[in-house]
This record gives structure tokens, sequence and C-alpha cells, in this order.
């Protein structure tokens, strides 16, 4: 007998921009295991990055960033080359999906807020990916449009009494 295994979608997102660490620890454990994974911060870029410039990691992890020196924010976000990069990235992501088991999209939200890359298209790929892979949103602002895709859906907020950070989970 044989069984096919189903990827999920889940969608960790905040009020506020924040780094996905216990997100990308699940994908450095996963890799290490022998498990394919791509790691794509949408919206951090450095030297040497884009898709023509992968950076690999324990074993099958491969990180992608945008062919761009700066992290990507509402002050920088309309410039033109920034806009190429991040476009340039997401369509090499989205030929790419296949290739691998867990896929982290970091920021994809917050590029869609800033008009860097279209909600349906996010949603198209969220419909779209092979049934086999498991996909994680990350970053502040993600569509609702996104809902009734997710498996799990978490919210990270700080407790004003406290000012500690919890996170509250939701089944969509």
């Amino acid at each position: 007998m044989t069984f096919e295994i189903t990827g999920e979608v889940q969608i960790h997102t905040a009020p506020v921009r924040f780094y996905p660490a216990s997100q990308i620890a699940h994908c450095m454990r996963a890799a290490a295991q022998g498990v394919r994974v791509l790691v794509v911060q949408l919206l951090k870029g450095g030297v040497d990055c884009g898709p023509d410039h992968p950076r690999r990691l324990a074993g099958g992890l491969v990180w992608l960033r945008p062919a761009v020196g700066v992290h990507v924010d509402a002050g920088n976000a309309a410039a033109p080359a920034i806009a190429t990069a991040i476009r340039d990235l997401w369509q090499h992501v989205a030929g790419v999906l296949g290739q691998y088991d867990l896929v982290l999209v970091d920021e994809a939200g917050v590029a869609v807020a800033l008009g860097l890359l279209d909600e349906a298209e996010l949603v198209a790929l969220v419909e779209g990916r092979p049934l086999h892979l498991s996909l994680i949103l990350t970053g502040a602002q993600m569509p609702q449009a996104l809902g009734p895709h997710a498996d799990l859906w978490s919210e990270m907020r700080t407790l004003a009494a406290s000012g500690s950070s919890i996170t509250s989970i939701s089944a969509a």
C-alpha cells in the first residue's frame, strides 16, 4: 500500500514586521534531515543575492533574497530596480516550487501592501502549489484572501499588560 503525503499551508503573521526565527529553524531542521527546502526573504536584500546567487545551507536548504543591496521598506519600495529584483525573484520562485518539499516565503504580505507583489499572484501560488509541497508564509499584513487556503494561521501579538509576545493559533 502506498500513501501520498499532502503538504500543508501555514501562515504566521504579526501586526509589525518580525523575523520568523522559529519557522526558519524548522526549515533548517527539515533540511538537515534530507527535506528539500527553499527559504525566500522577499524584502531583505544583500551582497551577491538574487535567483542566480542562492545560498546553500544544511544540506538541502536553498536561501534566496532579491538582487538588491538593501532591506526593502516603504521608503525605497518605489525604486524601479527594487521592483524588478523582487519581480525576478518571485517569478523564479514560482517556477521552481515543484523542486522542493518545503518552501518558506517571508514578508509576502508586506510585499503585497507595498505594491511589489500582486495579491492575486500570491493567492494563485498558494492555490496552484504542488500537492506534496508544504508552504509557510510569514510576515505582517498578510492578505485575508489567503485564509481559506491555510491549514494553520497564527498571529503573534503583544499583551498590553506585560509587554511580552505570545502566539495565538487558529485553524482555518
